[in-house]
């Protein structure tokens, strides 16, 4: 019984830690500001955006 109460417990915690929730959002005609007040390019957002993925094991 222990071993059944385990297992469910189990399954309970890696259906809920494994469920995707982050919604993404398609943001248009935004601007984008530097720390320096100046806007960004398109090549400095998908630099800026490649290089936080690859920090956290993405891309």
């Amino acid at each position: 019984m222990k071993l059944l109460v385990l297992c469910l417990c189990f399954v309970g915690i890696g259906l809920t830690g494994c469920r995707g929730g982050g919604e993404i959002y398609n943001v248009k005609g935004t601007l984008v500001t530097t720390a320096t007040g100046k806007e960004a390019t398109l090549d400095q957002v998908i630099k800026a955006i490649v290089e936080a993925d690859s920090g956290l094991g993405g891309l």
